[in-house]
């Protein structure tokens, strides 16, 4: 014959049954929730490489770009510059000249005339050493890798 378990006893295997059986779900549930979680930081770290890669391809267009632009303006700005120096060099000569025949006919040059030709060869020195700046920047900028990044300029 079979025997009947206890009231109290047949709760406590109810009860514990139970608990076995909410600690199951609760780890299923738990482990979804991990899942679900692990897929979604996979999804975001997929999309900021992305991001990241993009960024960085741009980065290296707007430097290719920069650095075009760096060249022509640094050209126009030096050719600007030198023609100023070749015409303040031709000034020069002809004031010279000018002082030079003043000495000729026994006349002589008024103090403004060379004033002029001091202030013209000091800008034609400036001239030339703005000029050998120019094309030492220019000479660095040719040689700098254009995909350097931002940031690494910044440091």
């Amino acid at each position: 014959m079979a025997e009947v378990m206890q009231p109290g006893v047949s709760l406590a295997v109810i009860a514990a049954v139970q608990l076995i059986v909410l600690a199951l779900v609760q780890a299923a549930i738990s482990a979804r929730k991990e899942k679900r979680d692990y897929a979604r930081q996979d999804l975001v770290a997929e999309r900021v490489e992305k991001v990241a890669r993009l960024a960085e391809e741009a980065d290296r267009r707007t430097q290719a770009k920069l650095k075009e632009i760096h060249i022509l303006v640094n050209s126009d700005m030096t050719a600007a510059r030198t023609a100023e120096r070749d015409a303040m060099k031709l000034l020069v000569v002809a004031l010279k000249q000018v002082v030079t025949a003043n000495t000729k006919l026994e006349i002589s040059s008024p103090k403004e005339l060379i004033d002029e030709i001091v202030r013209a060869e000091g800008r034609i020195s400036e001239l030339d050493d703005i000029l050998a700046g120019r094309h030492a920047a220019q000479v660095r900028v040719e040689q700098e890798p254009t995909n350097r990044r931002v940031d690494d300029r910044v440091r």
